[in-house]
Order: structure tokens, then sequence, then C-alpha cells
């Protein structure tokens, strides 16, 4: 056979006689003898002859090597048609209201002042869409969405409900999950939320009080802060899937070390997955200036997850381990929807109340917009700086509505974190082949 290396290959030295390897676009990962990585640096006019049958397929079957005539966007091109397109899984962002008990500095909803709740008209007609989708659908997921999803939780009871029973009656895996300020997550509440079978909660502090009340105080200013510490350390043995994110910008990311103090000293640092969000300017709502450029908010995460390591003998480097994606989200695939209070439709969460970028309405007429078009249509094989990156595989363009707002910073962090990830992950797996050894 002709063979030639993938394109997607990423090469990095040890200490040792061995070569890590790491392929983006099959997620492979490798040591490799230095004289067998030579013969990969050494081939003649971008091809490769093996006498090595062995050697030949242990490569190619991680994707290191491929034949000749094989063009990999083709085939990246492929995966992304196959889960752009796929028609066994549906997604819904619901938001029963997009009014919030919140005033957050970088809020990006134009709306969250209209606590008007999902009426039933429109809670039926999102049945009626999952009934539509039901032929041949595999798994639904949804994730309740705000404003403040818990102000309107019976909303959440009784839709749940019903498409749970439609789902066990028809087979249909069924997950969801909840973003809140958790302001009012408390015991009752949780109960609640595990009888609708929502099984992932995210949460959110950003930084230690005197931070944190500022970013994020009640709607006429009150802190927040105590009350959402409260409410997690009575609820985080009742339920075991929460993430606390923590958005930063250039004003609060010196003070992160303060709340992690504090989670620890509360143990729940160990009990929730504790995690760095990166605040933007969405709908033009914040200042560009206050916020992080990409790599130091990447460079920034991954020492806190480093930090947390520390804290946790059980948490492994394999969490942040690089992950494949056809489509970067549910923006930009076929069957996912965001659908508002009022029954209108949308790509993404970020768009939800700007009427100006709905699909129509559940109510009354569902359409395509220039916004939607822009959004599913986009091909990243065309865009010379995207179809060139040799971690497209991890990314596939990066966010869509930065794309469509003009945001430049739209990489995976892997463009800054990927060699880091690799190296800790490899160190991790031989530490722990040796412990098992002694």
């Amino acid at each position: 056979y002709i063979m030639k290396l993938s394109n997607y290959n990423f090469f990095y030295n040890t200490d040792d006689d061995l070569v890590i390897a790491y392929n983006s676009r099959t997620n492979a990962l490798a040591k490799i003898e230095k004289e067998n990585y030579d013969i990969l640096q050494n081939y003649k006019d971008g091809i490769l002859y093996f006498e090595d049958k062995k050697l030949e397929d242990d490569l190619k079957k991680g994707g290191f090597i491929l034949e000749d005539d094989i063009n990999e966007l083709e085939l990246l091109k492929l995966a992304r048609l196959q889960g752009q397109y796929d028609s066994n899984s549906l997604g819904l962002t619901l938001a029963p209201t997009l009014g919030c008990n919140f005033n957050c500095v970088y809020c990006y909803e134009e709306d969250h002042n209209n606590f008007t709740k999902m009426s039933n008209d429109v809670q039926d007609s999102i049945l009626t869409l999952i009934k539509g989708k039901g032929k041949g659908l595999n798994s639904l997921n949804i994730i309740w969405y705000g404003g403040e999803p818990l102000l309107a939780i019976d909303i959440i009871q009784s839709l749940s409900k019903r498409i749970i029973e439609y789902c066990i009656d028809n087979g249909i895996h069924y997950s969801s999950g909840i973003i809140t300020n958790s302001y009012l997550l408390t015991k009752e509440t949780v109960e609640i939320l595990k009888e609708c079978k929502i099984n992932f909660i995210q949460v959110t502090l950003d930084g230690p009080p005197e931070v944190h009340n500022v970013k994020r105080p009640l709607a006429g200013g009150q802190p927040t802060f105590d009350k959402i510490l409260n409410n997690l350390v009575d609820v985080v043995d009742i339920f075991d899937n929460i993430s606390l994110r923590v958005n930063v910008d250039k004003q609060n990311i010196e003070d992160i070390d303060k709340l992690y103090n504090i989670l620890k000293e509360k143990n729940l640092i160990n009990k929730v997955y504790y995690y760095l969000g990166h605040i933007q300017s969405l709908n033009n709502t914040y200042e560009d200036n206050k916020c992080l450029d990409l790599e130091t908010y990447s460079k920034c995460s991954n020492e806190v997850f480093k930090q947390k390591l520390k804290d946790n003998n059980k948490l492994s480097y394999k969490i942040n381990y690089p992950r494949l994606v056809s489509n970067y989200c549910g923006a930009d695939k076929i069957t996912s929807y965001v659908i508002d209070p009022e029954g209108n439709l949308y790509n993404c969460w970020s768009d939800i109340g700007i009427k100006e970028y709905s699909n129509g309405n559940l109510l009354d007429e569902m359409k395509i917009s220039k916004r939607n078009l822009e959004y599913k249509l986009y091909d990243v094989f065309n865009d010379k700086q995207c179809s060139s990156c040799n971690i497209l595989p991890l990314c596939m363009g990066g966010c869509p509505k930065n794309r469509l707002d003009g945001i430049p910073e739209r990489c995976s962090k892997y463009k800054y974190l990927l060699e880091d990830t690799i190296k800790n992950l490899v160190n991790e797996i031989e530490n722990k082949k040796k412990i098992a050894n002694i």
C-alpha cells in the first residue's frame, strides 16, 4: 500500500526514548519508539513505504497514516453531515419563563423582566412537536432554561410528566438538565427536579461574596452569595450531578482562589464539578474591554482544573481529554430547538427573546429565517482558516453565534492547551500502571 501521514498528527517528545503520538481526527493516543518515529519523519515526497507490517497496521489503526488517495477533509465532512442531520435524537432547550429574579451585569437577554409563564397551548404544541419526531426517535434531551426556570417550576413539573410518559410508552431514552441561578434551589425543589428526571444541575457563583454580589445581585440589588452557597450545602448530598460555573472576566479572575477556598471549607469542592465560564459581550450587552481573550481564559481554566486535581484524588485528566465533534452545538444541528414561553423558536439559547432571530412560532407558523440558514448552512470546509487547522475535528468551526455576530474568538481551548492536556494524561496513565505493578 502507498500510505501518507495524517494531517491531524501531533507528536510530543518525552523524557524517555518514546514519542507521544496523538491524532485529532481519530482521537487516538499512543507512544511510538524513537526509531519508528524517525521512519515517519523521513519519508520521501510525502509517500510512505513500510516494510514492517505490524508497525503499519498499528499506525493505520490509530489514523496516524492512511491511504494516499483518501482525503481527510472528506472524511470529516461525512462525519459532520451524519451528526448535523441525525434524526434519531432530539434536543430541546425550553424556557418556561424569561423572567428572572436576578439582575446580572453581563446578562445578554433583553426580556428578563417579563414573568409570563409558558401557556398550556405552547406546552401542548411542544408535545406535538416531539410526537411529530417520534418515529425513529431514540433519545430526547431537554435543558430547562430561562430567565430563571425555577420561577416556573410548576410548568417544569406538568410538562416533564407528559413528556416522560410519552418517552416511556415509545421506548425513547429521556435525559434532562437545568440551568439555574440556584437562589430557589432548596431541598424540596431538588426532590421535585428528581421526580422530573432532571439528572444535571448547573449553578453559578462568580467569586467570593464581595465580587459575586456585584455581578449577580437580585433584581432589587440585594446580595445572593450566601443564599446560593447555603442551598448548595443543603442539596449537594441528595443530588450528585451539580456543575458549579464561575463566569470570569478581567474584573474577577484574580478572585477565584478566594471562592475556591470558601468551597473547600464548606466541603463542596470535591462534590461539584467546578469550572470557569468565559464572559463575552453577547448581543452587545457587555463591554468588550472587560472580557478576557480566549488564550488567557483557556490557560486560567486549565490552572483551576490542575488545582482541583491536587485536592481530589478521584478526579482524572481523562475528564479533559479532547472530544471529537461532528457539529459544534445544537445551533447548527437540524434536530435541535430553543423554545421560549410564547412558543417562539430559535437556534441558539443566547438568541432567545430576540424576535428578529426567531424561526417562527409553534402556535402560528414555523419558518426558516435568514439567521437559521446562516447557522445551518455554514460550511466549515470552505472556511480557509478552519479547514487548514489541525484541531478542526475537536472544534468544527467553533461557536456559530460568535461567527455570525463577528466575535473573532471562536476556537477550541485545545488551540492553547492540547500539548499540556495530552502529556498530563499520559503521565497519569503511566503512574497508575506503576502503582498497579507494585
